[in-house]
């Protein structure tokens, strides 16, 4: 986790998550209850509001799932299951075989959405719904893949060779082969731009996000 390229407020939040400590239930400022916000509205007994139900169980972080198994199965084609998403999202488990910089950078996203989603649902925003989290998630991708082809031109790459920290130069590739080695399955390298394919495609403006705030497909980090 030390040398993910993540904001801030996404690392602390997983460091809460990986360590136990995340807020649940009456530790949140203003709620009073400790059953699952999502599920206390939706199931006859709820369970109580956990870390170990928020990764593990609670359908809220259903399209979290799922996409972690297309992203999966789009890049690596030839692994005959993905990582559970509880392990992944705690603790980054992928085992020996993946590229360490690809699976820190779908982490990073699936915790930036899977933060987002915690702060609606114990605000009074509420739920986000399943496209908007699904959104969030592949937009916040789509930006670290933008940033890693970026690293790859001239004057960035300059940058990061100056700077005194390791932790962009050894997450980020510094050549184009390496980014297209690495994001060949779901981008597409041009040499003034990157081009998403596969399930980070671009849908077209005007089918989603329109109207409700929480429908925004992007998610604070």
């Amino acid at each position: 986790m030390h040398d993910a390229p993540w904001p801030s407020l996404t690392r602390n939040f997983a460091y809460d998550l990986a360590s136990g400590a995340l807020p649940c239930g009456k530790a949140h400022t203003g709620v009073t209850m400790s059953e699952c916000p999502f599920c206390l509205t939706r199931a006859a007994n709820p369970p109580r509001d956990t870390v170990q139900h928020i990764v593990c169980d609670c359908p809220y972080l259903e399209p979290l799932r799922l996409l972690l198994t297309r992203l999966w199965s789009c890049l690596y084609p030839d692994t005959r299951t993905p990582p559970l998403l509880s392990l992944f999202l705690a603790y980054g488990h992928v085992g020996s075989t993946h590229d360490h910089a690809v699976a820190t950078a779908i982490r990073g996203a699936l915790l930036a959405a899977t933060r987002w989603a915690r702060i609606s649902i114990t605000s009074e925003a509420g739920a986000v719904n399943p496209e908007a989290l699904t959104n969030a998630a592949l937009s916040n991708l789509r930006t670290h893949i933008h940033l890693d082809w970026r690293a790859t031109t001239p004057a960035v790459r300059a940058l990061l060779a100056a700077r005194p920290s390791q932790t962009q130069r050894a997450i980020r590739p510094n050549t184009q082969r390496a980014f297209v080695l690495r994001w060949s399955r779901v981008a597409t390298y041009r040499t003034d731009r990157v081009e998403f394919i596969g399930p980070l495609a671009l849908r077209r403006a005007g089918r989603s996000g329109r109207g409700n705030r929480r429908h925004s497909t992007a998610s604070p980090t």
